[in-house]
């Protein structure tokens, strides 16, 4: 039964495939390192172009709506036209900057719920704008109508506080000896001295119904102040000819017209009121708006937090990646440098020893065929020039003895001749014969000499390949 020889492996096939697996690990490392780096890209790209801009445009855009409540509160104190006129600028300026801003929200909103959550600002910002210049038109039109009262009131005021001291003086040298007329008198002067109280506590209110309980007041006291003149008139009809009587007193009748004063103030009031709901409303617009400004900019801060946690999550994952690659490929390079001197020691000492006994002419210890598939087949070759120098050796050295034993029977012919010349010079033929036998033993030495001769030439050249092969082996 055959049994299976394993295959050596080739020092080069193994160098190969451990350079092919560091590069492998290079290569998952730097697509893993440039995937990292995409995803944060990514992720920068998104907060710089979106989460951050819409951060800062939020903040602005605050800061504007903020600002424009403070022009509204600045407008509702403005006690001048021209001063209400520079703030109606200043907020047509504000007005224009929060559309700019909501252009630049619109280009970073994604998403149908942004996209909800923008058009609900948007819708926010034009209420609080229209609700803004509708305040600025209802106070610039109070200030219109305080204008119109302040000229007015004047006069009025005027004929209140004169009819009662013309009455009295003149009733003073009219209604001699006539309670009646005294009595119409006083009642005239009572009632309009309590309406002169009455618009003033008129004047200071700010409350409508509170005004127009007033208001029904002074028109019940000129009633009787009209039906007190009547019954005055009645008795001393001539009293239309003062006029310092008859020109303040039209002037009160004139304020309870329908466009007297005395509306006005009420109109005043009422406008005062719807302004005030008005400015309620914007309030309230101004306040939704802001809370969604800063519902948006929580959304944009929870979307910037959450990429940053992607961004730290990917550079950790990144980084332990890189770390536990590198360990991995420090594992295998270590691991591989051990291997392959271990392996490659391995063959080289076959080699070693062996060359180091032929060069002290020990023929007899062979190398070991171990280590790589290179290191294999050299120590096979120098096997088999080992193995060719010893039995060049050997055969060399049998031909030397086979030489040495050709010589000694020389030897002893020789001597064995020189006796039988010695002892035969008598005998020409024997000598001849002897001679003749001597000759030829000495062709049969030559021969036997040549080929002797031949034989070590040969084993010589063999050692010297097999030292050339040494030596190149040690180089």
């Amino acid at each position: 039964m055959k049994t299976k020889t394993k295959r050596p492996l080739s020092l080069i096939h193994t160098i190969s495939a451990i350079f092919i697996t560091i590069t492998v690990f290079v290569a998952v490392i730097s697509f893993t390192s440039i995937k990292s780096i995409e995803r944060i890209g990514n992720n920068f790209e998104a907060l710089s172009t979106q989460a951050l801009p819409q951060a800062l445009n939020n903040a602005k855009l605050t800061q504007s709506i903020l600002e424009q409540a403070k022009l509204l509160s600045y407008g509702m104190q403005a006690t001048s036209t021209s001063e209400l006129l520079s703030i109606e600028g200043s907020v047509a300026q504000v007005i224009e900057t929060n559309q700019e801003l909501l252009n630049d929200s619109r280009r970073l909103v994604f998403g149908e719920n942004a996209l909800a959550q923008h058009q609900s600002l948007e819708e926010q910002i034009g209420r609080l704008n229209q609700s803004s210049m509708a305040i600025l038109e209802s106070k610039a039109a109070l200030l219109e109508m305080q204008q119109q009262i302040s000229d007015e009131v004047t006069g009025f005021r005027y004929g209140l506080s004169s009819i009662g001291p013309e009455m009295n003086r003149i009733s003073s040298f009219l209604s001699v000896d006539n309670p009646v007329s005294t009595d119409a008198a006083n009642r005239f002067i009572a009632s309009a001295s309590s309406m002169e109280s009455t618009f003033l506590m008129l004047m200071m209110q700010t409350d409508l119904e509170k005004a127009e309980l007033e208001y029904k007041e002074m028109r019940n006291r000129v009633a009787g102040i009209n039906l007190a003149y009547d019954d005055f008139l009645e008795w001393h009809p001539d009293v239309v000819e003062f006029a310092s009587l008859i020109t303040p007193y039209e002037m009160v009748k004139k304020g309870f017209e329908e466009q007297g004063v005395l509306k006005q103030i009420l109109n005043k009031l009422q406008h005062s009121e719807l302004l005030q709901e008005k400015v309620s409303n914007a309030v309230t617009a101004a306040n939704q708006t802001v809370t969604l400004l800063d519902e948006i900019s929580t959304r944009a801060q929870v979307d910037i937090t959450e990429r940053a946690m992607v961004v730290d999550s990917v550079m950790e994952s990144a980084k332990y990646t890189l770390v536990v690659v590198g360990l991995v490929i420090g594992c295998i390079v270590l691991t591989c440098w051990l291997g392959l001197r271990a392996w490659i020691n391995r063959g080289l000492q076959g080699i070693t020893h062996s060359l180091k006994a032929l060069t002290n002419y020990d023929y007899s210890l062979t190398a070991k065929l171990q280590g790589p598939k290179e290191l294999q087949i050299l120590s096979s070759n120098l096997n088999t020039v080992i193995e060719t120098t010893r039995d060049s050796i050997s055969s060399v050295t049998r031909n030397c003895e086979t030489l040495y034993q050709s010589a000694e029977v020389s030897h002893q012919a020789a001597e064995q001749s020189k006796s039988t010349l010695k002892t035969q010079n008598h005998s020409l033929d024997s000598m001849v014969a002897t001679v003749t036998q001597l000759e030829a033993s000495i062709k049969e030495i030559a021969t036997v000499t040549n080929g002797s001769y031949s034989e070590s030439v040969t084993a010589s050249e063999a050692s010297s390949r097999g030292v050339s092969v040494v030596e190149s082996n040690n180089i």
